[in-house]
């Protein structure tokens, strides 16, 4: 039972992907700004984080076999931060 969810979860994951390629490259890059501000709250509060499912594990490391994603990786500062705003 637990294989058929992961199978469902991953499918999902799947059409999420899809998706977000017939998006525009600004509504993506606005979505992962937003998703690293996120992130950022999160550890300002200091919140332990909790494990994540199988299927988001799974879908990740196939991601991350899809494109270098340390190329991607970007650090951005609180006054360039603000300048966008």
């Amino acid at each position: 039972m637990d294989g058929i969810r992961v199978m469902f979860a991953l499918l999902g994951e799947l059409v999420a992907f899809m998706s977000g390629l017939a998006r525009s490259r600004a509504a993506r890059v606005a979505e992962n700004l937003f998703v690293r501000k996120q992130l950022a709250r999160y550890r300002e509060r200091g919140a332990k984080p909790r494990q994540p499912e199988v299927a988001s594990r799974m879908g990740l490391a196939v991601l991350a076999d899809c494109f270098s994603w340390k190329d991607a990786l970007v650090v951005v500062q609180r006054r360039i931060w603000i300048r966008w705003h």
